[in-house]
């Protein structure tokens, strides 16, 4: 499984994309808690460097997950 983290802020303040790698590994845990991966160890999940969009004038702030799974072989 490969997981992406998508950020797209409500302002355009300066982002660093660091800041959004412990919400990374709480939803990698959260992925394993529902049961869709049997554990967020690099053999298993592959975890990408969070992405940072361009706010978006008058939108609100959204957070999302990109997941690709592989099926088994």
């Amino acid at each position: 499984m490969d997981v992406s983290l998508h950020y797209t802020p409500r302002d355009v303040r300066r982002r660093d994309a660091d800041n959004l790698v412990p919400t990374l590994k709480a939803a990698c845990d959260g992925l394993v808690d529902a049961g869709l991966v049997a554990d967020d160890t690099p053999d298993l999940m592959t975890k990408q460097m969070p992405t940072i969009h361009p706010a978006e004038k008058g939108e609100r702030g959204r957070l999302w997950l990109e997941l690709h799974i592989e099926e088994a072989q």
